[in-house]
């Protein structure tokens, strides 16, 4: 809204197989949601415009797998600054 921004961001990934056969179940890798957070806020100086991002990623800290025993990380941040002129 005006200067500002705000964004949340839910993803869901279904359960998965990573094998076939007899042991298909043991390898399969459970579904799991993932929920990202965003404010972002621009500013405007003559003709510099810029916009400044504050990221919550996995902002429920949620334990998932993409790759079968390799651990996603956790809640984590990022923080962006954008110039344009």
């Amino acid at each position: 809204r005006g200067k500002y921004s705000f964004n949340i961001n839910s993803s869901f990934t279904g359960k998965r197989y990573s094998s076939y056969g007899d042991d298909r179940e043991y390898n399969a890798l459970d579904s799991y949601w993932i929920n990202n957070l965003r404010l972002g806020r621009r500013m405007e100086y003559h003709t510099v415009n810029a916009e400044i991002i504050f990221q919550v990623n996995n902002i429920f800290n949620k334990n998932f797998q993409n790759i079968r025993l390799r651990a996603m990380p956790g809640r984590n941040y990022s923080i962006n600054f954008k110039v344009t002129f």
